[in-house]
């Protein structure tokens, strides 16, 4: 079971990105990263992947993990391009409490009201 807060390791690379915004932005915004972007939503994909494989030993997943792993990937990366954008950017934990509650939580248990 997920735990309901996002885990330190995505705290800090989320932190690891403010640190840099301003080259994570011009990453996620230009048209000229589609390479960049593509390998960091693939390495993503990988470490989800992974521990999907392993969760779905102890219970079904709703589609094969890869493709379960993908769109999770593919949000969290789309949520961290929009926080870049924001003009006042809040901290990198706000963030990853974004990027959990909206990417991976919900798959857990549906949208939390």
């Amino acid at each position: 079971v997920l735990a309901e807060v996002p885990p330190a390791p995505l705290v800090a690379f989320l932190a690891h990105i403010d640190d840099h915004a301003e080259v994570y932005r011009h990453v996620f915004s230009s048209g000229r990263s589609g390479v960049v972007l593509t390998r960091l939503t693939g390495r993503i994909r990988e470490a989800i992947d992974a521990t999907l494989v392993a969760a779905q030993q102890v219970a079904p997943l709703a589609a094969p993990a890869d493709i379960v792993a993908a769109g999770v990937a593919g949000s969290m990366v789309a949520i961290i391009g929009a926080w870049l954008e924001l003009e006042n950017r809040p901290p990198a934990r706000e963030a990853a409490e974004w990027v959990w509650g909206i990417a991976v939580w919900p798959p857990q248990g549906g949208l939390r009201g």
